[in-house]
C-alpha cells in the first residue's frame, strides 16, 4: 500500500508537494529483512531521476536500520529529501532566470 506524503512542505516558497512513497515489507521484517522503498513520486514536483536517487538513498539508510522498525524514518527522511530537492530545483530556476540576457552588439562591424 503507499504511503501518502501528503504535505511535504517546501519552506522556501512556503508551498505544499503531494509525493507518494511505495514501501515493501519482506518476510522478516525488521529482524532479519529490512523494508524496501519500491517507488516515489511527486507529481510534476520532481523529475524521475531525482526520485530514483532520493529512492537510493533511502534504500541504503532501511540496510542500515536492519533489526528496527524503519517506516517512519524512511517516511521522514524521505519528506525532508523531497523538500529540499525542491527547494535547490526552485532556486535553480529562479538563479536561471535572473542571468543577464546577452546583451545585442551595436555595431557588429567595430569588432573586427
Amino acid at each position: 500500500t503507499p504511503i501518502a506524503l501528503d504535505r511535504v512542505e517546501d519552506h522556501h516558497q512556503g508551498s505544499t508537494v503531494r509525493a507518494r512513497l511505495r514501501i515493501r515489507l519482506p518476510r522478516g521484517y525488521p529482524e532479519h529483512a529490512c523494508a524496501v522503498v519500491c517507488s516515489l513520486s511527486a507529481h510534476k514536483a520532481l523529475k524521475r531521476p531525482t526520485c530514483d536517487e532520493i529512492i537510493s538513498t533511502l534504500n541504503d539508510k532501511s540496510k542500515t536500520l536492519l533489526g528496527a522498525e524503519a517506516m517512519m524514518d524512511l517516511i521522514e527522511t524521505a519528506k525532508t529529501m523531497v523538500a529540499d530537492c525542491i527547494v535547490a530545483q526552485e532556486e535553480k530556476e529562479q538563479a536561471q532566470e535572473h542571468l543577464p540576457a546577452d546583451e545585442p552588439i551595436e555595431n557588429a562591424n567595430s569588432l573586427f
